[in-house]
C-alpha cells in the first residue's frame, strides 16, 4: 500500500529543524544541562567524547531523534552545549570517527537506558492512536495531528521512529476520524 501523505515536503522537513536562536526558551528547555546532567557528561573522557554524549542526550529531548553519524548542526546549538560543558565546539568533528561510530552507538544506548527513553514500538502507536482520535474528530488540520503526535512522543519519552512512520499514524486516525464522522451523518 503506498504511503499516505498528509504534509507537504516542507511542512515535514520544518518539523525535524532545530529551533532558530531567536527562539531562547525552545533551546533553553531542552538543550540546557541539569547539575545531574553535567556529571553524566563530565564522566565522558575527552572533550570529543564529553560533546558527543552531551549532543546525544540533547537531540534526543530535541527534536527526539538520536544523533545522526557526523550529523550537521547549526552552530547555536553546537556552541550553546559546548559552552556549558566547558568544551570547544570543534571538538565535535573528532567525535564518532573512531571505532566506526560505536562510542556515539554507546552513547545512545546509555542515555536512552539512564533516561528512560523507550522506542516507538506497535504498543506505543496503538495507544498514540487512542489518544489523537478525539483531536481528529474536532480539526481538519492533519498538521495539528502530527504537532500533537510528537509532542505526545516527547512527554512519553519515546524515541521518534522514521517520520513516515508518524505520518503514516496520522494518516490512519485521521481517515478513521473521518469515516466517523462520515457514519454519523
Amino acid at each position: 500500500m503506498p504511503r499516505r501523505k498528509i504534509l507537504t515536503p516542507q511542512q515535514r522537513s520544518d518539523f525535524l529543524l532545530f529551533p532558530d536562536p531567536e527562539e531562547l526558551p525552545l533551546i533553553a528547555r531542552f538543550y540546557t544541562f541539569s547539575a545531574d546532567d553535567l556529571h553524566l557528561i563530565h564522566q565522558q573522557r575527552g572533550d570529543e567524547n564529553r560533546l558527543g554524549y552531551a549532543l546525544v542526550l540533547a537531540l534526543l529531548r530535541y527534536p527526539g531523534y538520536p544523533l545522526k553519524p557526523q550529523q550537521t548542526l547549526p552552530s547555536h546549538i553546537l556552541n550553546y552545549v559546548a559552552e556549558q560543558i566547558g568544551a570547544d565546539s570543534e571538538a565535535y568533528e573528532d567525535y564518532g570517527k573512531s571505532q566506526e561510530g560505536e562510542t556515539r552507538r554507546e552513547h545512545i544506548r546509555a542515555v536512552k537506558k539512564l533516561f528512560g527513553l523507550h522506542k516507538f514500538s506497535p504498543l506505543v502507536r496503538l495507544q498514540l492512536h487512542h489518544t489523537l482520535l478525539p483531536l481528529a474528530l474536532t480539526t481538519a488540520r492533519s498538521i495539528t495531528l502530527v504537532e500533537a503526535a510528537l509532542e505526545q512522543q516527547r512527554r512519553g519519552r519515546i524515541v521518534f521512529p522514521a517520520f513516515s512512520a508518524i505520518e503514516d499514524l496520522c494518516a490512519e486516525v485521521y481517515a478513521e476520524a473521518n469515516a466517523s464522522v462520515y457514519h454519523q451523518l
